[in-house]
């Protein structure tokens, strides 16, 4: 019975994050007992390798032959059976205002407020609007949700760099910050500061359904949507990079280590987008982790005749520079020079910022005290990064001909 709980368990059919809420609902809490080792309740045992890999399970309570039979029918109740697909939906905020739907086949879409909800007065603002999407149910409450939180964290870091500006999750926190009314204008009203909790809230929504579960109204521009038989229409929807829809299919049907790699770098990308006005040093180095996160293993090696051990032949910046030709410069751009001129800066200035032997201008002095060309120079130099990164993600998103195809690396 235990070979075939861990055969259940290891197959690869059940992610990994599902097991470990399942593991912890179903035995109360889970506790370390060694390094790579977690006990859940006192009766499952996992093993997980260097690569937080589960590689092993185990049943500690081998007497329970009873128990190891239910948790295999449990198994195959909460996490394999098919209950369909429920329509879940989330607040988002967008740099540009979002005037109209943009729907992806039955996947998702992105709709924008009821009229009367609260909007900012200004342009230059997070504009609110509704992200739906759907996911897989579970009887299970606790499966439902992680899959549900998980589905939105995995469309909203994809759609950060699709769409012009990125995409916020304003979510409800119990962080509390001081506020002031304003008038028109943006002026400050005679009114007292108060102290308000940080989140968008609005009771406005779109009563009408599709048979799907998606939101629909006549008042919007555009009804049609995207989709891969009927190719795509003009999407009057905010400012997109491009179109959406043929790059979703792109990022869905990666194999799972291809995946995993890319929302590696996609949660650098949007740790960059989180971080630009706390600290552009910051930004700027977690822009640089995410093209690393898509650099090549060393596949250029040689044996220690010493040791045995591999010695490394292709450095970081060689690996780096690999990919920004594949994917940014272009194979038959004759200007290396150039380019190993623009790569060693991206990495001399990244490490820097990571040891913390320096700082970009701006997060050194108050910005309004000083203008510089040493500022200015940061700043190109910051949205050079940027652009480069943003089309080396998208194009390796849609080249699979040119993706390498061993991708996860370490140093």
């Amino acid at each position: 019975m235990a070979v075939d709980l861990t055969k259940i368990l290891l197959n690869g059919s059940i992610p990994i994050g599902e097991l470990e809420c399942f593991l912890s609902t179903n035995f109360g809490g889970s506790s370390q007992i060694e390094e790579r080792i977690v006990l859940y309740g006192n009766c499952v045992q996992i093993t997980y390798n260097k690569h937080n890999k589960v590689s092993k399970i185990e049943w500690i309570n081998e007497d329970s032959a009873d128990g190891k039979g239910k948790l295999i029918e449990k198994v195959k109740h909460d996490l394999l059976a098919d209950y369909g697909y429920n329509i879940a939906q989330s607040y988002i905020t967008s740099r540009t205002r979002i005037i109209g739907p943009c729907r992806i086949d039955d996947e998702f879409q992105i709709i924008p407020l009821p009229k009367g909800a609260p909007l900012p007065r200004m342009e230059w603002a997070d504009h609110p609007a509704i992200l739906q999407y759907k996911y897989k149910v579970s009887p299970n409450d606790l499966i439902s949700s992680y899959r549900q939180e998980e589905r939105f964290s995995y469309l909203i870091n994809f759609l950060n760099i699709i769409i012009e500006g990125g995409l916020k999750y304003p979510s409800c926190s119990s962080r509390n910050v001081w506020v002031w009314p304003a008038l028109d204008g943006n002026q400050l009203s005679e009114a007292e500061a108060e102290y308000r909790q940080v989140g968008f809230v609005t009771q406005k929504q779109w009563e009408e359904k599709d048979n799907q579960g998606f939101s629909i109204s006549e008042e919007w521009e555009y009804v049609d949507y995207y989709s891969r038989e009927k190719g795509i229409d003009i999407i009057y929807f905010a400012s997109l990079a491009n179109t959406i829809g043929p790059k979703y299919y792109s990022f869905k049907l990666l194999i799972p280590d291809d995946k995993e790699v890319f929302l590696r770098a996609l949660h650098w990308y949007k740790c960059s987008e989180e971080s630009f006005n706390i600290s552009r040093s910051q930004s700027y180095a977690n822009l640089v982790f995410s093209i690393e996160a898509l650099l090549p293993k060393d596949c250029h090696k040689e044996k220690c005749h010493k040791c045995g051990k591999d010695i490394h032949k292709s450095s970081i910046s060689e690996r780096f520079k690999r990919v920004l030709i594949k994917y940014y410069f272009g194979e038959n751009n004759n200007d290396e020079d150039e380019i190993k001129k623009n790569i060693n800066k991206f990495l001399r200035m990244r490490s820097k910022y990571v040891h913390g032997s320096g700082l970009m201008v701006s997060d050194a002095e108050p910005i309004g005290f000083r203008f510089s060309a040493t500022i200015n120079a940061d700043d190109h130099e910051y949205r050079k990064l940027y652009q480069i990164c943003r089309a080396v993600l998208t194009n390796w998103l849609e080249h699979p001909e040119r993706r390498m195809s061993h991708l996860n690396q370490t140093d």
